[in-house]
């Protein structure tokens, strides 16, 4: 057999074991509703969907113990290791830091909409032009 330039054997093929290579992958918030950019940031920096959720029933479950027990009785009812005054003032938290979130989002979004749109009158006058008429209806 000869070891020349068109000798071939499987071991010269470039082989990759199974988990060789990069495993992570990104799971972006981008198959919800909303704004995928402010949905992202909401999950990395507020809380993940299924704590948001989480918050949000405990918290309703809370106000329900609340009307029940003012409609039994002024005594407390027992609701475990946290309070519902605690599970409201998670929700009341969340709410804060979304909504935070949600304005520094939209800020951003107007000035890149605006240098976008600088960008466009620079260059394209025409364009800017159109995109100012099909916009302002």
């Amino acid at each position: 057999m000869s070891n020349g330039p068109a000798s071939f054997t499987f071991l010269s093929l470039p082989f990759n074991a199974p988990l060789s290579g990069a495993v992570t992958q990104a799971i972006a918030p981008a198959v919800y509703k909303g704004v995928p950019e402010i949905e992202a940031d909401i999950v990395r920096e507020a809380a993940s969907f299924g704590r948001q959720l989480g918050i949000v029933s405990e918290a309703v479950a809370a106000l329900a113990e609340r009307l029940d027990r003012r409609a039994a009785s002024e005594e407390p009812l027992s609701l475990g290791p946290v309070s519902a005054d605690e599970r409201v003032d998670a929700l009341r938290t969340l709410v804060v830091g979304v909504d935070r979130i949600k304005t520094r989002n939209k800020t951003a979004m107007r000035a890149e909409a605006q240098r976008a749109m600088e960008r466009l009158r620079e260059v394209d006058g025409d364009g800017y032009d159109f995109v100012l008429r099909n916009l302002v209806r």
